[in-house]
C-alpha cells in the first residue's frame, strides 16, 4: 500500500482512510493530516528582526552612505529565481495613477534616482537554492 499527496494550494488537509480486511468484521481507520504551504522568498536583514517588507534609511547627511545587508531566504524545496526592480517613481504607489500601479522597470530605466546612483541594489537577478 502507498498513500501519496500532491498539494495544489495552501491548505490544511485532513482525511480518513478506512481499511477493510477480508474475514474481519471491524475495519481500521487511519487519520491522514497534512499542511500544504506556499513556497516563497523572504527578505531578512542582517540587523535582525525577522522578515521585512519595508526599509527606512532615516536621515542621512549629504554625501553620507548607509547600507543594509540583507538575505533572500527560500522556504521551499525548489530553487527560486528572483529579479530586483525599482518602481518608476512614487506615483506607482498612488491610487490616482492606476495605469502605472503594476509597471515595474529595470534599474537601467529608472531615471534620475539611479542615474545619480542614489539608490542601488545588487545582485539584480539570481537564484536562491532550496531551503536557504
Amino acid at each position: 500500500m502507498r498513500v501519496s499527496l500532491t498539494a495544489t494550494e495552501p491548505d490544511l488537509i485532513t482525511r480518513l482512510l478506512q481499511v477493510h480486511v477480508d474475514g474481519q468484521e471491524k475495519s481500521r481507520t487511519i487519520e491522514i493530516t497534512a499542511t500544504s504551504v506556499e513556497q516563497h522568498l523572504s527578505i531578512v536583514f542582517e540587523e535582525g528582526g525577522g522578515q521585512k517588507s519595508s526599509l527606512n534609511f532615516g536621515t542621512l547627511y549629504m554625501g553620507e552612505r548607509r547600507e543594509y545587508p540583507a538575505f533572500l531566504v527560500n522556504n521551499g524545496p525548489q530553487p527560486a529565481p528572483f529579479n530586483l526592480r525599482f518602481l518608476n517613481g512614487l506615483k506607482n504607489l498612488d491610487d490616482d495613477y492606476p495605469e502605472t500601479a503594476e509597471r515595474f522597470i529595470s534599474p537601467a530605466e529608472a531615471g534620475k534616482e539611479l542615474t545619480d546612483r542614489v539608490l542601488t541594489a545588487e545582485p539584480l537577478a539570481g537564484t536562491v537554492g532550496p531551503y536557504s
